[in-house]
């Protein structure tokens, strides 16, 4: 996928989050912090692109790519930037794989997952834009 094709997604996970925010304010918050993640993720292909970089394929590769203390880095990310990568991608899948969308003992941790998600991903993006120069 190239620059133009990661930058259209980005924005069109972000978009969709901003819409189910609006539609559903109190509701899909799993899936809001899944499109968040995503969104950052493609954000994240897209500024690698504008500087002719490839972060791999897997979420696995993409992760070691920007960890600050992996010998195979393509960028040096301040950590706490690294980490609210991290955090976005565990929210993400904890939502998509780990719970039980039923269980209302859940909800409680759901909920915590998409505000730590939103501060994250507002974090991680501007991080790109003026640090890296992503251009969105």
């Amino acid at each position: 996928m190239d620059n133009y094709s990661h930058l259209e997604k980005a924005k069109e996970f972000e978009q969709d989050a901003n819409l189910l925010e609006s539609a559903f304010p109190n509701q899909m918050l799993g899936l809001k912090t899944t499109c968040l993640f995503y969104a950052a993720m493609h954000y994240l292909h897209a500024m690698a692109s504008q500087k002719n970089k490839t972060l791999g394929d897997t979420h696995e590769k993409i992760k070691n790519s920007i960890n600050p203390n992996s010998q195979i880095k393509i960028f040096t990310f301040k950590i706490y930037i690294y980490d609210a990568y991290i955090t976005l991608k565990d929210c993400s899948e904890f939502y998509r794989y780990e719970i039980d969308n039923s269980k209302i003992v859940y909800q409680k941790q759901i909920e915590d997952n998409y505000e730590k998600s939103k501060e994250h991903f507002n974090n991680f993006v501007n991080y790109l834009v003026n640090t890296w120069g992503l251009q969105k």
